[in-house]
């Protein structure tokens, strides 16, 4: 039998306990309802946690996050991109100055775009980590692209029609000028 300050606080502290289930279980679901993948590491480059849109978007296989070794992470996925030397500048640059934002386009090999997010974790106001979000924009790319080649096609036609006009023109003026002169 405890005394009652005990009972009080062995039910504080089991509530307090269940409110950190609740939160923990909200913060997983939310990871992992996302489309985007979410990466994030300590101060140090440690991975703290991911969701597992992360994963398959950057096709890391599970012993490489496993091990919570940023670099190990940053290795596997280089060799996935286009400009891996500017991605990794970006990396160092950002774990440099802790309390920068970023957003940046990173262009994969295989034909992939995807759009990089990245924000510190604070806590009381100190960045104590960084949170990575990748989006996959490959589709939204290659439509801009393609709206992008379409108006070029427009605007080279709308050249070509002008030209065409000019001519006209001028060989209705020379007609003009002779008949008046007729």
């Amino acid at each position: 039998y405890l005394p009652l300050r005990k009972r009080i606080e062995v039910v504080r502290q089991a509530k307090a306990e269940e409110a950190l289930r609740q939160s923990h279980s909200l913060l997983r679901a939310t990871l992992e309802s996302t489309v985007d993948g979410i990466l994030v590491v300590d101060r140090h480059g440690k991975i703290s946690d991911y969701n597992e849109q992360f994963a398959l978007m950057w096709k890391i296989p599970p012993a490489v996050l496993a091990s919570r070794n940023d670099d190990d992470a940053l290795h596997h996925v280089l060799a996935q991109l286009k400009d891996p030397g500017g991605f990794l500048s970006g990396v160092r640059d950002l774990y440099s100055r802790p309390e920068a934002d970023s957003v940046d386009i990173l262009e994969f090999k295989d034909g992939r775009v995807f759009a990089r997010y990245s924000h510190p974790q604070r806590i009381d106001g100190k960045a104590v980590g960084r949170v990575w979000s990748f989006r996959d924009v490959t589709q939204r790319k290659a439509l801009v692209d393609e709206i992008m080649a379409m108006n070029e096609q427009l605007e080279e036609r709308v050249r070509e029609r002008t030209r065409d006009l000019m001519s006209i023109n001028r060989e209705l003026e020379m007609f003009i000028d002779s008949v008046s002169h007729d």
